[in-house]
């Protein structure tokens, strides 16, 4: 008790040079609290935008180079473990003989002496659920069902038509037909499972559209006696926004990157990202400097201090103090003035970090904008607009304590190290 009372008595004598070190402390843990707001908030903004933006990852053969073929052997040879899922995508165009499709003609091609009409695309996936179009809501089945699983193992002659062309050509779901097939120059019969509807923005009119498993296609080609089957690309379901970049360099050093290519939302981000990461960096740093500087400054204050009250550790060695009891008191002294220091800046600290939270909401809002702006046809939900939640956690505030109880323990210890150097008599004969 009398220690305390001591050390309070000594920083109310001392009130301008407490004051000083107190408003030290306060900018340090202030300036501390909100560079860690800064760099929590940016980093969640990024991660939130990612997500947002979705975690495929498309791979394609560069169409500038005839020969490149890419097949779903070559797809399946970039797996790793960050893969939660993978599709292949391989279409072809068709010629069916129905009436009504008149209106649908795109163009017609010449196969073994006799005019085909192409009037529409067939178009495969292993996933259904994983179409663009269809997993956001854009296209929905409005009659019958999707291929399941067992179709898609199977490679089954099953088909999912748009509702123009079902209206059109006059097909119900259980109704079978004919495509040629034109890259192979082959007849086969599907029967209609479902029938789906375009909204007005998406209508990919005037070809009728026709999505089938991705083994029936697979399969017609192989039984024509194709050998190089080609996708046209695969897309990587990975288990997290965050590791698309590893991806896609694992991806380039197995492949290279003159006969493929990675594509992937994340790569239209990265400039509307790149102000969100210096942000980043610069609360980073910010607090790297305030810890540096912070504790220089203490050190420099607090020796200046112990210089000064030379005499007075004199007379108390002379009374019979011992070194420690004046170590003690000395930091008995230096956790009041942190205690005081840590409430003032954790307080105004956390009424500052809100301003900052705003404009990191104000910023991700404009990468939204940009976003929308930049990527057409890319879903992105309102619900990503919302605050950003950048307050910190327990164990932030633990760290900022840990780094204000640092920057006072590396002033009390050059304090100290002074004051054991002293010897009462020197000091007391010492007029300065």
């Amino acid at each position: 008790m009398n220690l305390v009372s001591r050390s309070m008595k000594n920083l109310l004598r001392f009130y301008g040079r407490s004051a000083l070190m107190i408003a030290v402390l306060s900018i340090v843990v202030i300036l501390s609290v909100i560079g860690f707001t800064v760099k929590e908030g940016a980093e969640q903004s990024i991660r939130k935008i990612r997500n947002e933006a979705g975690n495929q990852v498309q791979l394609y053969p560069d169409s500038s180079y005839e020969k490149n073929k890419l097949t779903d052997e070559i797809a399946k040879s970039v797996l790793t473990e960050d893969v939660r899922d993978y599709d292949f995508f391989m279409g072809d165009s068709v010629s069916i003989d129905l009436p009504g499709l008149e209106d649908f003609v795109f163009a017609t091609v010449n196969m073994y002496g006799k005019e085909l009409p192409v009037n529409g695309s067939i178009l495969t996936s292993q996933k259904p659920d994983r179409i663009e179009n269809f997993a956001n809501g854009n296209w929905k089945v409005v009659d019958g069902r999707f291929y399941n699983e067992e179709e898609m193992k199977k490679g089954s002659p099953v088909v999912v038509i748009d509702e123009n062309m079902a209206k059109h050509a006059k097909l119900k779901v259980g109704d079978t037909f004919k495509v040629h097939l034109i890259s192979i120059d082959a007849v086969k019969e599907v029967k209609v499972v479902g029938i789906f509807r375009q909204n007005a923005e998406t209508s990919q009119n005037p070809l009728a559209m026709l999505y089938a498993p991705y083994g029936f296609l697979k399969s017609a080609k192989e039984e024509s006696g194709q050998k190089d089957l080609t996708i046209a690309y695969a897309t990587f379901y990975l288990k997290d926004a965050n590791y698309i970049d590893r991806f896609i360099k694992q991806g380039e050093e197995k492949l290279g990157t003159d006969h493929y290519y990675f594509v992937s939302n994340d790569i239209m981000l990265k400039p509307l990202l790149a102000p969100l990461e210096n942000m980043k960096s610069f609360a980073e740093l910010t607090i790297k400097s305030v810890l540096i500087a912070g504790a220089a400054i203490m050190i420099l204050i607090m020796a200046v201090a112990a210089r000064e009250r030379k005499k007075e550790i004199g007379v108390l060695r002379s009374l019979g103090f011992r070194k420690p009891t004046i170590v003690c008191q000395l930091i008995a002294e230096s956790l009041v003035i942190t205690v005081l220091a840590l409430a003032i800046g954790l307080g105004v600290g956390h009424a500052a970090a809100g301003m900052v939270n705003g404009q990191l909401t104000k910023h991700e809002i404009a990468a939204n904008d940009q976003l929308q702006a930049s990527m057409q046809g890319f879903d992105w939900s309102a619900q990503g607009l919302q605050a950003v939640d950048s307050s910190l956690d327990a164990s932030t505030y633990l760290l900022i304590v840990f780094m204000g109880l640092l920057i006072t323990t590396a002033g009390t210890v050059t304090a100290s190290y002074m004051i054991v150097r002293y010897e009462p008599i020197k000091i007391l004969a010492s007029d300065k």
